[in-house]
């Protein structure tokens, strides 16, 4: 397993952060972390809710609801009683809230965008991320229907993988085939005015698309469904070049891809042993130079998705470098179902298991790495040793 970096503990964070021993933001009534696994907070649970003097992380201040219950001031923070309980986050079938197939559901659907779904994408670490998510995203989307739509559909996704319902589901598809519809004609044609909302959309794609695979709505197993992430993952790539320009003088200008501090980080024994086998084997059984190239540079992405993932443990953008960079013949092997490019997608599968508290992501890391097992030979299930003990922990 990953080391994962020192920080100070609290004694005052909820009980769901406590179990799995990752550290609480101590946001309230529900703490980010929490909220982006779609659990219930033990904040919630509580009649009181403790709000601490400061103010980190940055959203502190701007999560903590107004109360109308009276407040006791204390030196070390404000006592109020707790206005909502467990569960109130996620609207039920009698609440106003809850989506009614009628011309209000648009207004619900932002409701629960701002409320819920916009902090179980964003990475809380990242300061720049959460106002994009909170600020910039919403504002693009009031002026490019694409966009909207495209919230509307990632909204109502999100309501399907915490509540599952017919309306819900039904209320996603259709405002994602509305969305991609809005979205097709404006590919050839971005300019200053749209390239931002292009770029916005194109990472809300595949988001839904990991989050859908979880949903009544997909029949796709998860190796076909992995790759049509990474297909839509390397879709971005065009409104990026193409738009460059206008993205830097944007509101995406801070939104930059991870990179390692350092990619010579030393990792654990057991990645290092897996990555080298990886590497031997290449060597060993693929003749031809360039897939020998090619299989090379997606071991080096897997090498930085570690590394990334060992620098910061709970960061979701971790994910992206290696469907985005990896080399194109790669991607086309991995299509052809080529046991080695399988091989090597385990590897990545297994950062998606460590990610698994994140409410998108649940599930894919295992399923990967068994429907891989179940496709490969026996010299090649011994390069994935390592990942199916991974996924089984």
């Amino acid at each position: 397993m990953l080391m994962r970096r020192h920080h100070n503990k609290t004694r005052t964070g909820c009980k769901q952060c406590k179990s799995k021993r990752t550290k609480c933001d101590e946001t309230q009534p529900s703490c980010q972390k929490c909220c982006r696994r779609g659990e219930s907070c033990s904040y919630r649970d509580s009649s009181l809710i403790v709000i601490h003097s400061y103010t980190t992380p940055v959203e502190r201040s701007s999560q903590t609801p107004a109360s109308d219950t009276p407040s006791t001031q204390t030196s070390n923070g404000v006592l109020l009683q707790a206005s909502q309980r467990k569960g109130d986050d996620i609207p039920r079938a009698s609440s106003p809230l809850a989506l009614k197939n009628d011309q209000n559901d648009t207004l619900r659907l932002m409701h629960h965008y701002n409320v819920s779904t916009r902090h179980s994408i964003a990475d809380p670490g990242n300061p720049s991320q959460i106002s994009i998510w909170r600020d910039a995203i919403p504002s693009l989307a009031f002026k490019h229907d694409f966009l909207l739509s495209g919230l509307l559909a990632v909204t109502s996704l999100h309501l399907t993988l915490l509540r599952p319902s017919h309306t819900h589901t039904n209320a996603a598809l259709k405002h994602y085939i509305g969305a991609l519809a809005l979205f097709r004609p404006h590919l050839s044609s971005i300019g200053p005015d749209n390239a931002s909302a292009l770029f916005a959309f194109a990472c809300l794609v595949p988001l839904y698309a990991f989050g859908i695979h979880n949903t009544s709505l997909s029949s796709k197993e998860a190796i076909p469904g992995i790759i049509e992430v990474f297909t839509l993952y390397r879709g971005i790539t065009p409104v990026v070049t193409t738009g460059v320009q206008w993205l830097e003088n944007g509101p995406f200008s801070d939104f930059m891809l991870p990179a390692p501090n350092n990619v010579a980080t030393v990792l654990s024994p057991a990645i290092e042993e897996t990555l080298a086998l990886l590497s031997y084997h290449n060597q060993q059984t693929t003749s031809n130079p360039e897939l020998i190239g090619a299989y090379e540079g997606a071991i080096a992405m897997l090498r930085i998705t570690f590394v990334l993932t060992e620098e910061h443990p709970d960061m979701n953008m971790a994910i992206l470098p290696f469907p985005l960079f990896t080399p194109k013949e790669y991607i086309t092997r991995l299509k052809a179902r080529e046991p080695f490019a399988l091989v090597i997608l385990a590897h990545y599968a297994v950062v998606l298991h460590w990610l698994r508290h994140y409410l998108w992501l649940q599930g894919w890391g295992k399923e990967i790495v068994e429907a891989i097992k179940d496709k490969v030979d026996d010299d090649h299930q011994r390069c994935i040793q390592w990942c199916i003990i991974e996924v089984e922990k």
